[in-house]
């Protein structure tokens, strides 16, 4: 009787051990997880290249944008980029961590055809390729064009104050 009762209770420590570990690392997993679905969807909308120029960032530039009238034709304006500032290494994470967040976005706005006039342009650089980010303080939507074309999404805050205060 003694044996089979030593065997019952290494098995229990045992399964304990186990039960505990399991759990612990399904906690980790679970955190791990949550962090990827925070930028799920903005990393497939923006496709693999462009999220990873904002990653992988390694200068973040502010211009702001001014209409300028057309001589030869009246009531016709073009844009003209003016120099704000680049951003501090501080400021640009936190601009690229709320840009990479999924909850800053309203989605339902994605087929939005909206007729924007955006009053800033954020160019993010990786080293060699960048992306451009218009924004459009009054409507509160984002343009990220890169080479591949432009991609127009409605935000939210924080991201919408925080890019009217850069």
């Amino acid at each position: 009787m003694r044996l089979p009762f030593s065997i019952l209770c290494s098995a229990a420590l045992l399964f304990a051990g186990c039960k505990s570990n399991f759990f612990q690392k399904d906690k980790t997993t679970v955190h791990t997880s949550s962090h990827q679905e925070s930028s799920s969807k903005i990393e497939g909308f923006l496709l693999e290249e462009s999220f990873d120029i904002i990653s992988n960032y390694s200068s973040i530039e502010i211009f702001g944008i001014l209409k300028k009238p057309i001589d030869e034709e009246p009531g016709k304006f073009s844009n003209q980029l003016v120099f704000q500032r680049k951003l501090t290494d501080t400021e640009a994470q936190k601009l690229v961590k709320n840009l990479l967040y999924d909850s800053n976005y309203l989605w339902s706005s994605y087929n939005d055809n909206p007729d924007l006039s955006p009053s800033k342009q954020i160019i993010i650089k990786d080293g060699q390729n960048q992306i451009n980010i218009l924004f459009d303080r009054n409507l509160a939507y984002v343009t990220f064009i890169n080479l591949n074309g432009a991609s127009v999404l409605k935000i939210k805050n924080p991201l919408k104050s925080l890019l009217m205060n850069l």
